[in-house]
């Protein structure tokens, strides 16, 4: 156990938790992917494009944890750009992946964060439309991380299953997909490097 934390810049700390959150989707993905699909309805293209899209996953995580947790110190656009940032060097030079197909990870990434927008004023419309009804909405989240993690979730869901709201395996898609996100932002990587370092900006 350290009784000192080690001090580190923002960006090498947000490279700690890339490389982190990474390795732990890729050692756990199938534990993941087992615990998610208990209807048994992926396919095995389903857990293909699960694998694809899980990075944009951790990194819209890491980037709306570092937004929240770190908002004295740097506004939402400086921390995504951070992060966007160091993935991109994590994706081209520790990977050693393609540029265009690095290029097309960060879009990914871009299209999921388009999504958790979308979630959030969805839930906002929802409310407005149960205050001005009388209709009794659902339990409020008060945490402001849970909120965010629940937006994230709903935006995963919604990136994974698509559209096609008329297929058979739509709604167990959908649900899959939730859990699968709620399962790897449950482990808040962040709050448990903060335990041992002491951020600098």
């Amino acid at each position: 156990m350290r009784f000192f934390k080690e001090t580190i810049d923002f960006r090498q700390f947000v490279a700690e938790l890339i490389t982190l959150q990474l390795d732990f989707l890729e050692k756990s993905f199938n534990k993941l992917i087992e615990l998610a699909d208990e209807s048994k309805v992926l396919t095995e293209k389903d857990k293909e494009d699960f694998l694809d899209k899980a990075p944009s996953l951790a990194i819209v995580d890491i980037t709306l944890q570092s937004t929240i947790r770190f908002r004295r110190y740097l506004t939402s656009e400086e921390a995504g750009e951070a992060v966007s940032i160091v993935y991109a060097k994590y994706l081209t030079e520790y990977r050693e992946i393609p540029r265009t197909v690095a290029e097309g990870q960060l879009e990914q990434v871009i299209r999921l964060m388009e999504l958790v927008g979308k979630a959030e004023e969805d839930v906002r419309k929802r409310n407005e439309y149960y205050r001005e009804t009388g209709v009794k909405s659902f339990p409020k989240i008060n945490s402001h991380v849970d909120k965010e993690r629940f937006y994230l979730c709903t935006a995963f869901a919604e990136y994974f299953a698509g559209e096609d709201v008329k297929s058979e395996s739509w709604l167990a898609r959908r649900f899959a997909a939730f859990k699968f996100a709620k399962a790897l932002t449950k482990a808040d990587i962040l709050a448990a490097a903060l335990k041992h370092y002491k951020v600098t900006f």
